[in-house]
């Protein structure tokens, strides 16, 4: 793993004016999905820092406010999960949230990451250590690989130059409630 440099953010403003100051930089919290893309070098241009916003307090939180279920971007899954308020009126994000991967990944995972990371599609995700990086369109190349390709667990309805298929769990598992 390349290096890079760890900055802990203390609020949201900090946390923007860090990012906009360092041109290859990316966003942490929980980690589980950052980590392994850069780990396994499949994003192209490697960060050069990494801001972490776990340290900014009270982004964790679960309300309802006016009648509307408002849910911080550092709430983990496992959290949601077992939420007696998400669990009473939204239990279909509730066991949405529970069948996210393994228990060890909704104890860390947050769903702002959940939402956010990197795409699931094969070619994206091709190993570096296999046979190389697949510069697909995604990620800068001239074409999707899926769309002459293998594309069938891809999200391809209305797809026209990527069929990559959208990553967030909590969100795929909401359409099967």
């Amino acid at each position: 793993m390349k290096k890079f440099v760890h900055l802990n953010a203390k609020t949201v403003a900090e946390a923007s004016s860090m990012l906009a100051a360092n041109k290859n930089s990316a966003v942490i919290a929980g980690g589980t999905d950052l980590l392994g893309v850069i780990k396994s070098d499949i994003i192209p241009d490697f960060p050069s820092a990494v801001v972490n916003i776990k340290t900014i307090p009270n982004l964790d939180y679960i309300k309802v406010d006016a009648g509307v279920l408002k849910i911080g971007t550092l709430a983990t899954l496992d959290v949601i999960a077992n939420s007696a308020t998400v669990q009473g009126s939204w239990p279909a994000l509730s066991t949405a949230a529970a069948r996210v991967s393994s228990s060890i990944l909704r104890i860390m995972g947050t769903i702002g990451g959940n939402i956010c990371q990197k795409s699931r599609c094969w070619y994206y995700r091709y190993p570096q250590d296999i046979g190389g990086r697949m510069l697909c369109f995604r990620k800068g190349g001239p074409i999707c690989f899926a769309v002459p390709g293998n594309n069938m667990w891809h999200s391809i309805l209305a797809g026209q130059v990527c069929f990559s298929p959208f990553p967030g769990d909590t969100e795929c598992n909401l359409r099967d409630q």
